[in-house]
């Protein structure tokens, strides 16, 4: 109940640092995987503070609240996902996903 007044201020401060993470994320790592993280974690943001706007307006119906948890769930999980996307190492990723028994055998991965 305390942290109510505090709620949309902690919420927005951490929006911007979540909208520079999208928006340096691609600079970083280009890549289209990276990209559409980025790009679907700047929309689940805007959309989880248009909830929680609608959320203040309405004041809080259990509905609405239970939604405006859920979107935060869903930027919670696009953050993650962009944070492996970004950390990925790209020169192997083809290699994993091509890769068969026989594969390995015959040609060594080289030591970074």
């Amino acid at each position: 109940m305390r942290l109510r007044t505090l709620h949309p201020f902690i919420a927005i401060g951490s929006g911007v640092l979540i909208l520079a993470l999208a928006s340096f994320a691609p600079a970083a790592q280009p890549g289209t995987g990276v990209r559409r993280f980025a790009r679907a974690l700047a929309i689940a943001y805007f959309v989880q503070l248009g909830l929680g706007a609608v959320n203040v307006t309405l004041l809080a119906p259990l509905w609405l609240q239970m939604i405006h948890l859920l979107s935060a769930d869903v930027v919670w999980v696009l953050l993650v996902c962009l944070a492996a996307a970004s950390l990925a190492d790209v020169e192997l990723l083809p290699a994993v996903l091509s890769a068969s028994p026989r594969a390995e055998t015959t040609a060594p991965r080289p030591a970074r």
